[in-house]
């Protein structure tokens, strides 16, 4: 599998490699007129639910648009633009099948794909409730309803439709945390069982989770793309470190001086390479080597009260949000020097609180201004020297109806800006979502999407390579760092 893997980045990296040397601008032609065609597809084998990429021409980014089947069996567009498309592949009989695509009136037919064994059928989600509607795919199944039964932990399920190749059921109710195999039963044939259980749970993580981790990751570092490391929200909050290769969770920075330890952010300083953290319940910011094991504590003056977030710019000048004092102060290179730089302390949202609201978090845009998300007062933008600010989206007050798409969020935990793209990002822990916030096209107010929800997001980060968006989540007494499946590229 590694080695599959390897290859399959060399292959895809000179797949994009000659399309780049065809013309200057790979991403000139307008959407719609270039010519249909598949160049590549990587791997060139695989298995449902497997993801491949297919690279060539005249995509449309609408992912609804792109019919792509493979022996007749339509493909699940994950991503897509309009040179490559990465698709979950359906399932199929072993053999060789030529993948085809489909563009409005357009169509081409591509290079031949090895569908590799399956097991007898699979199924999606693979966590959910009682009453979760679950879709198993296969091959033997029987178009006459009535000939299919299906049993999760030896309970009957509902089934609402049923073809040869997919059955649409109701999962019944069982005890949260309980896991349970499916088996499908068609007349005239062998019963077939599961190779996954079914797990009963109250957020679905699981088609986001990476890498589970035996902690609840509560803020990240990716040293590199096989490494993080992330504070925990354990008894203790100790510190951690995961390798993306080995699996394996070890204990990092041990060495503390503090009776509570909760780290809510980790940045790095580039102009001096040290490791900075925000530590609210010991009014103080830590700083430590990635590659040392301990940790080295700063006495800002004034005191900071509640630092929730720490950030850097160019020259190394840090800046620090103070939740409860509602204040972001600057911190110039080589001193310790607290000076209040802006504030949000006559800005009052909720009827009958006191005036002032806390800042939660805050990161810089793609021209140097701080975004920066309140708590029930939404996300502003505020201009480099403090002077001026401007609300980029509305709070949620507390007892408001629930959160809904476009409209306002509740309880940011954390933000991060994507200076490339000019997407702002922010995991929203009161809603369990991942939402995006979009101003590339520099309105004043930000049209804002879910990307992912169902569990409950806390520190986040892009890994270096910039394969995805991770994030630190938190489940009852367990917890994950989880990959959001979009590209940064």
């Amino acid at each position: 599998m590694k080695t599959r893997l390897f290859l399959y980045t060399i292959m895809a990296s000179l797949g994009l490699l000659v399309s780049c040397t065809q013309a200057e601008d790979p991403f000139a032609a307008t959407e719609g007129k270039a010519e249909l065609k598949i160049t590549g597809i990587y791997p060139q084998s695989g298995k449902a639910p497997d993801i491949i990429t297919i690279v060539g021409s005249g995509f449309s980014t609408v992912p609804s648009e792109n019919k792509v089947t493979i022996n007749g069996e339509p493909l699940t567009p994950v991503q897509t633009s309009i040179t490559m498309l990465k698709c979950k592949l359906p399932y199929n009989p072993q053999g060789r099948y030529p993948v085809i695509i489909k563009v409005g009136d357009k169509e081409f037919t591509g290079p031949e794909f090895e569908c590799e064994e399956c097991p007898p059928f699979f199924f999606e989600p693979l966590v959910g409730e009682g009453g979760t509607k679950l879709t198993l795919s296969g091959s033997t199944f029987s178009d006459v309803f009535e000939e299919n039964s299906v049993t999760i932990g030896g309970k009957a399920a509902e089934i609402l439709s049923a073809s040869r190749t997919r059955i649409v059921l109701k999962a019944p109710d069982f005890d949260e945390g309980e896991e349970h195999k499916l088996v499908v039963s068609v007349a005239g044939k062998e019963d077939m069982e599961s190779e996954e259980s079914f797990r009963y749970g109250t957020m679905d993580y699981d088609q986001f989770v990476e890498k589970a981790s035996y902690v609840q990751a509560n803020c990240l570092h990716f040293v590199d793309d096989n490494n993080v490391i992330f504070g925990s929200y354990e008894a203790t909050h100790p510190f951690h470190i995961f390798n993306f290769l080995s699996l394996k969770v070890t204990d990092w920075v041990v060495d503390y001086e503090l009776e509570n330890k909760r780290c809510t952010e980790l940045t790095l300083n580039e102009a001096d390479g040290m490791l900075y953290g925000a530590f609210p319940k010991s009014n103080t910011v830590g700083w430590f080597d990635p590659l040392g094991s301990a940790v080295t504590f700063i006495n800002l003056v004034p005191e900071i009260q509640s630092p929730v977030c720490v950030r850097f710019d160019a020259q190394g000048n840090m800046y620090v949000a103070s939740s409860s004092g509602k204040t972001c102060y600057k911190v110039a290179a080589g001193t310790t020097d607290a000076v209040p730089l802006f504030d949000f302390k006559d800005l009052s949202c909720v009827e009958g609180e006191e005036s002032g609201s806390d800042i939660i978090t805050f990161d810089f845009d793609w021209e140097g201004n701080f975004i920066v998300a309140l708590q029930y007062c939404g996300l502003w933008r505020v201009s480099p020297d403090g002077s001026t600010r401007q609300q980029l989206l509305l709070g949620r007050y507390p007892g408001d109806p629930a959160i809904k798409t476009g409209d306002s969020f509740s309880e940011i935990t954390t933000l991060t800006v994507d200076r490339q793209r000019k997407d702002i990002y922010l995991n929203d822990a009161g809603s369990k979502t991942v939402w995006v916030a979009k101003l590339a096209k520099g309105d004043s107010n930000a049209e804002l999407d879910c990307i992912s929800d169902s569990f409950i997001p806390y520190g986040m980060k892009f890994s270096p390579s910039r394969d995805g968006l991770y994030s630190g989540a938190r489940w009852h007494h367990d917890g994950a760092i989880i990959k959001i499946p979009i590209s940064f590229k």
